[in-house]
């Protein structure tokens, strides 16, 4: 079964397997974002696939014994599926680095960065609600220093806990 997104632009198809680029998708969101009912009308399309893959995958990783499970979910706060997960981490840097680096690195022009920027809730509320929060302000080496050692924490973490469920 294919969905097609017509009525915001031809060539953008949803597909089951997940065809939908992240490219694509940020694109068409940005268009849908001049209008609320576009984007929710846009969401109602894209979300429930996504979630059904998110949750194959989810399904697959108990399956193989996988301890930990990373979902990567740029609208966690705003779809308010916080609850369905044991841990959130947040990446953040400050308003203006996103919206230079939505610019830099996405090609973005600024009014629809900063629209994009707009639409999405308040760092400090999604900041609040975070069980763990990333500063993402310097380098791309300082990025990765800090998720390695999170991880090797969430890591330490998991075996714990699976050690002390088998206890019980």
């Amino acid at each position: 079964m294919t969905t097609s997104i017509y009525w915001l632009r031809r060539d953008l198809r949803l597909h089951d397997n997940a065809a939908l680029t992240a490219a694509a998708a940020a694109s068409t969101t940005v268009f849908a974002l001049s209008c609320r009912s576009e984007l929710d009308a846009l969401n109602r399309i894209v979300h429930p696939g996504v979630t059904r893959l998110r949750d194959r995958e989810i399904a697959l990783a108990r399956e193989r014994g996988d301890p930990i499970v990373v979902c990567v979910i740029p609208l966690l706060f705003e779809r308010n599926i916080v609850d369905e997960f044991d841990a959130i981490v947040l990446v953040d840097a400050p308003r203006p680095l996103r919206l230079e680096r939505l610019v830099a690195t996405r090609g973005m022009e600024a009014t629809d960065a900063m629209n994009m920027i707009a639409s999405q809730m308040p760092a400090e509320l999604k900041r609040a609600r975070a069980d763990y929060v990333i500063e993402n302000s310097g380098s791309l080496q300082d990025l990765e220093r800090d998720v390695d050692a999170l991880w090797s924490s969430l890591q330490r973490n998991a075996v714990e806990t699976e050690s002390e469920a088998r206890v019980s």
